[in-house]
């Protein structure tokens, strides 16, 4: 079966970092064994480890896993010690015959493909947001937060019908007593006071109901979410003030920055040719 715009993107090559070399070089010294060399081609770092060289882009990376800073002499001593002690790690596991095992070369194969696709969603979406458009995304999270918080209580049901026999509950005993009711109950995957919430943080379909509630009642109806069907009761509101933009800025360049990764994600996706055979 063949389609076209599926998940992920056009084919990388599945080749695990630790088994990279140069192109049409020869493999770098093993310690006498002849399997492939374990580490990539790069400038040299001055450490080699039972003949092979250590490339310096190897002790970088492993400077900024650990947040390490390599112009610091105390500090370059323990990234050469630490990366030494992995690759000799290494080296004993190729000695041991275990680069032939599928799994990990599964593992090490998606580790780079992980990496590949994270750098290029950075160098793709480096430029920062202007101003306008944080300012933008600013007014247009703060007109779905609201202007009120709430103090919500709902039953959560997994069917239309349970959801119809508590409502018809509801109206003759009141909202409290049924759901102390039928909490742990066959069919009830939540019955709680939810405390004070704001507007996105209800399910989408809620959201209107309990606007429409004014200051407190019980919807009239179960509404339909992803989650099954809800019971709600609202007990009451209070106002609520969005932090000031200067306050909240940092964030939500973050989460513009999230959107343009997923849209970019979306984008190759969608222009990608999978198939499933």
């Amino acid at each position: 079966m063949t389609k076209s715009g599926n998940r992920w993107g056009k084919c990388l090559p599945l080749i695990p970092l630790l088994l990279l070399a140069a192109c049409g070089k020869e493999p770098a010294a093993t310690g006498g064994n002849d399997s492939a060399a374990l580490l990539p081609a790069g400038p040299a770092s001055g450490l080699r480890v039972n003949g092979e060289a250590v490339p310096q882009p190897l002790l970088e990376a492993y400077a900024r896993m650990r947040g390490w800073n390599l112009t610091d002499p105390n500090q370059l001593s323990q990234v050469r010690e630490k990366t030494a002690e992995l690759v000799a790690m290494a080296q004993a596991a190729r000695d041991a015959g275990l680069l032939d095992d599928d799994q990990l070369q599964g593992d090490l194969a998606l580790s780079r493909l992980n990496a590949i696709a994270g750098r290029y969603v950075e160098q793709t979406t480096a430029a920062a947001a202007s101003e306008e458009a944080l300012r933008a995304e600013y007014e247009r999270e703060r007109s779905q937060l609201g202007q009120y918080e709430y103090q919500v209580a709902h039953i959560l049901v997994d069917d239309q019908a349970k959801a119809a026999e508590l409502s018809a509950r509801i109206a003759a005993e009141g909202f409290a007593a049924v759901l102390a009711d039928v909490q742990g109950q066959p069919g009830v995957r939540d019955a709680r006071d939810l405390g004070w919430v704001k507007r996105t943080q209800l399910p989408e379909s809620l959201r209107p109901v309990v606007d429409a509630l004014g200051d407190s009642g019980v919807a009239s109806e179960p509404v339909q979410s992803e989650f099954g069907w809800h019971l709600v009761e609202l007990e009451a509101r209070r106002d609520f003030a969005p932090a000031p933009f200067e306050q909240v800025r940092d964030g939500i360049a973050a989460s513009l920055s999230r959107k343009q990764a997923l849209e970019l994600t979306r984008q190759v996706v969608q222009q990608a040719k999978i198939e499933n055979d």
